[in-house]
């Protein structure tokens, strides 16, 4: 009898702790207790149980690759995933943010406060446009996870002015639910000219020389599709970093679109959508031009830039260390860090329009060589994990992981 006593006694004591360490903290964070205390309440918790969708085998240079596609809990046209102190996490386009459980390949959703983008009164404002295309393309942009502090990029729809920015969020120790998010920065103007818009504002985010670095694009304001809002007093088609005091200050300029960036080393490397044609693989460095929208590879679709001075060249900027013609419709970019890989320090760059990734080979920050590899998936984002390649796809809710053989 004073087994089952002490034993009733040490249940409801160790239930009270997990209790109070489930409304605390946030799996993988806490006590390994804590993590199977959580697994245990699935009834109240948000968690996804997958199997593997599809598999494809692949032939590339130096390896055979199997690729495996698992469905996400979220069906997005924008969405990303990050790795950070040795595990993967994930955000869907309306920001829900997941843990991803690599050994039984569970979506684990952690709860934070919602930031208020103006997402519903958009929806509201399009429903009268009707303009669905732009609905779908609304949201997060990209996330970054540093010292325990989450940073999101995300578009901001202003109701009272019905116009468009793209801010930058912080949320101090996401590993608690306790703090709210901040707004740091909000590009200017905000854009009121909203088709064929949102899906050129960048956003990227990188930690570089000690600073979180992001991207902001052109929002298709190029002075041929829209007025050109790339001039040096507004935010767009820049690159800019948040230093020690949350101060924003501009590190590049000349962009149209930059869908990647990456630290490597010393170097900041970005990926940029061209117009047609002219997607650029950019060695980035302070104060420097980049020469949008006067400067491109790229043309519309009669054969020349109208802004360019002479079609086809690209001649009066910082011109990129590598551009695709045609178009491969750039996204993300990556590095294989892996001393032991026959892919090591190569880059790998996703191409949405191409449904395929591209290794490139780089010496002295020279492309030496560009292998394409089709997946038959536009690769939104991806990440270098545990020598295994894992990409979310744009638009058809899955997430892959390239192994090597």
């Amino acid at each position: 009898m004073k087994k089952i006593i002490l034993g009733l006694i040490f249940f409801v004591l160790s239930y009270g702790f997990g209790v109070f360490s489930y409304k605390n903290c946030y799996p993988p964070f806490c006590l390994d207790l804590k993590y199977k205390i959580y697994q245990s309440f699935k009834n109240t918790a948000d968690s996804f149980d997958n199997n593997i969708e599809k598999q494809i085998n692949l032939d590339t240079h130096l390896y055979n690759l199997d690729i495996f596609f698992i469905k996400l809990p979220f069906n997005d046209h924008y969405s990303a995933i990050r790795e950070y102190d040795g595990k993967l996490y994930l955000m869907s386009q309306n920001g829900d943010f997941f843990y991803f459980d690599v050994t039984n390949n569970k979506f684990i959703l952690i709860n934070l406060p919602k930031f208020n983008n103006g997402f519903k009164n958009f929806q509201l404002h399009h429903a009268e446009l009707n303009e669905p295309g732009n609905v779908q393309k609304f949201g997060i942009r990209d996330f970054y996870i540093y010292d325990n502090k989450l940073y999101v990029t995300s578009l901001i729809f202003d109701n009272q002015d019905k116009c468009i920015s793209l801010g930058l969020y912080s949320f101090e120790n996401f590993k608690l639910n306790h703090n709210e998010w901040k707004l740091l920065y909000k590009s200017h103007p905000c854009v009121s000219t909203y088709k064929g818009t949102l899906a050129s504002w960048g956003g990227k985010l990188e930690y570089f020389n000690e600073n979180i670095h992001f991207t902001i694009g052109d929002a298709f304001h190029d002075g041929v599709n829209n007025n050109d809002l790339t001039h040096e007093d507004t935010s767009y088609g820049k690159t800019f970093f948040l230093d020690s005091n949350n101060n924003v200050k501009k590190f590049t300029s000349g962009h149209r679109n930059p869908q990647g960036l990456l630290k490597v080393n010393s170097h900041l490397f970005s990926t940029e959508h061209g117009p047609v044609g002219g997607d650029e693989l950019n060695l980035l460095a302070k104060n420097k031009h980049y020469g949008w929208p006067t400067n491109t590879y790229g043309i519309n679709h009669k054969y020349h830039w109208p802004s360019n001075e002479e079609s086809g060249f690209h001649d009066h900027n910082i011109k990129p260390i590598y551009s695709w013609i045609p178009s491969i419709g750039i996204g993300d970019i990556i590095q294989i860090d892996s001393p032991i890989h026959k892919w090591k320090d190569d880059l790998i760059i996703s191409g949405m329009k191409d449904k395929s990734i591209y290794r490139v080979r780089l010496d002295d920050n020279v492309v030496k060589n560009v292998e394409k590899i089709e997946i038959n998936e536009r690769v939104r984002d991806m990440v270098y994990y545990n020598n295994l390649i894992y990409f979310v796809t744009d638009n058809s809710g899955l997430l892959g992981i390239i192994k090597t053989n």
